[in-house]
């Protein structure tokens, strides 16, 4: 069974017209889809699994430089390039992951190796990893903007299937989704024995959300459930 694990204000107020009238609702409604993606939304995006660090909206506001370092396999870089796709195609706010070649130009790094060859890279993650196959390091500033980071995929103990898990899940909590669940089986963010290796509806959906114009960083749950709602209720409305 794999395991992995991931390391992870402002207030922000939508104008909304109160009426003390007893009238009939009009407009958009929400769907039970879209209740359910805010919830899940608020349960994965705010906040990390470890560490004492505020629940809030965290996302990269600049291009995030991705280096593949250690020993990935031919495989392995296709799938990294996969998911670099997939989350390029759903952002709608600037943000870009971008493959380089040279580490000296990354912003993020990618360790494919044993894990005590990345903890002998980063040793700050020592006390941290225990037996896992995959973890992500994000670091964030003041302003709750992602700036850098690294992450490991231990490809020297899992099978190919799991590789593409790790690599699709670790990539996806390092740009801001980074809490597990257990609401959702089919979900890349899965809490234990998650061997997803394709993105759910719902998990495609959270990718576009953190990553819309209107998201921003720093909001805890109730300022990112008024964002949310505006994001559909304008979109519904269309």
């Amino acid at each position: 069974m794999n395991r992995s694990l991931t390391i992870w204000m402002l207030a922000f107020l939508i104008p909304v017209t109160i009426s003390c009238e007893e009238t009939e609702q009009t407009g958009p409604e929400l769907t039970a889809f879209q209740f359910e993606t805010i919830e899940y939304f608020n349960e994965i995006a705010l906040g990390f699994e470890f560490g004492d660090f505020s629940e809030v909206t965290r996302k990269w506001k600049k291009p995030m430089k991705v280096f593949a370092g250690g020993r990935p396999s031919d495989d392995n870089v296709t799938e990294l390039q996969l998911v670099r796709d997939e989350i390029n195609m759903l952002v709608t706010d600037g943000f870009r992951i971008e493959l380089v070649s040279d580490s000296a130009n990354c912003n993020f790094y990618i360790h494919f190796g044993s894990r005590e060859d990345y903890v002998s890279f980063f040793p700050e993650i020592s006390t941290l990893i225990g037996g896992s196959n995959g973890i992500s390091y994000p670091y964030f500033n003041r302003r709750a903007e992602l700036i850098g980071g690294h992450m490991l995929v231990d490809n020297t103990r899992t099978s190919l299937s799991e590789q593409r898990h790790l690599i699709r899940e670790e990539l996806t909590q390092s740009i801001g989704l980074a809490r597990h669940s257990v609401r959702y089986k089919n979900s890349v963010f899965l809490r234990s024995g998650n061997s997803v290796t394709a993105y759910a509806d719902i998990d495609r959906e959270l990718v576009r959300l953190l990553y819309h114009p209107y998201m921003v960083v720093g909001v805890s749950a109730p300022g990112s459930t008024a964002i949310l709602q505006n994001i559909y209720f304008e979109e519904n409305s269309d």
